[in-house]
């Protein structure tokens, strides 16, 4: 009826947009209105069909609840981070990196992405683009990024080698990763950023002319007397 059809729309463009995931992750991220609207549907008819679809639809809606409230109590790595604690499955090297050698709101770029780093880290991003994905972005947006990591001078950069070109067909089955010719952001990183570490699957990517400055001040003199 027109009170739910909304609803019905909602929910079926929220299925078709995570319909790229899995078959449990797109139950978990695609299906919880569309769920709760066969259950109004199924309550709302009055014959035993659709009771007993009811039944078995509540069943799966609860079992599916338990399932989803029992994996966060896996957590148990409590980490101390400047938004709070949380906890984890495991040590967030990554994380820890940002809470040592960054300051609060201090630029960190994350790429492709993770835009919870930059919450927990209280980093900021410098770009506009929480996600950075060839076919997704457009090249236009790629090059604006670049122009204000560049513009920006940031210093660290995270770049992720586990969600990252080929392997991105695990969540995005259709993903095209561009051939070298044609990428954008990987050459500008290379070229104007250096590797100091590998921490969870992260290089973390110190700017060329950030470590050169620093090295100059370590080498500087210093003062008689001090």
């Amino acid at each position: 009826n027109s009170a739910t059809l909304p609803y019905w729309i909602a929910g079926s463009a929220l299925w078709l947009a995570e319909v790229h995931r899995s078959d449990l992750t797109h139950l978990i991220y695609g299906s919880p209105l569309l769920l709760i609207l066969c259950l109004y549907l199924c309550q709302r008819e009055g014959n035993r069909f659709w009771r007993y679809g009811a039944r078995a639809l509540t069943l799966s809606i609860v079992l599916f609840a338990v399932f989803e409230a029992l994996m966060p109590g896996g957590a148990q790595t409590r980490i101390v981070t400047r938004r709070g604690v949380v906890y984890t499955f495991a040590d967030d090297a990554a994380l820890e990196f940002l809470d040592h050698q960054t300051q609060p709101r201090e630029a960190v770029f994350v790429y492709p992405y993770y835009p919870m780093y930059y919450f927990l880290s209280e980093t900021t991003n410098p770009t506009r683009f929480s996600i950075l994905m060839y076919n997704i972005n457009t090249d236009a947006q790629f090059r604006e990024a670049i122009s204000e990591l560049e513009r920006k001078k940031v210093r660290y950069v995270l770049w992720d080698t586990y969600v990252n070109g080929a392997n991105l067909k695990r969540w995005f089955p259709s993903y095209q990763h561009p051939p070298q010719e044609k990428l954008l952001m990987e050459p500008y990183l290379t070229e104007h950023y250096e590797q100091v570490g590998l921490k969870n699957g992260f290089r973390l990517l110190q700017r060329k002319d950030a470590a050169a400055a620093a090295g100059a001040r370590d080498l500087t003199p210093s003062a008689p007397g001090s």
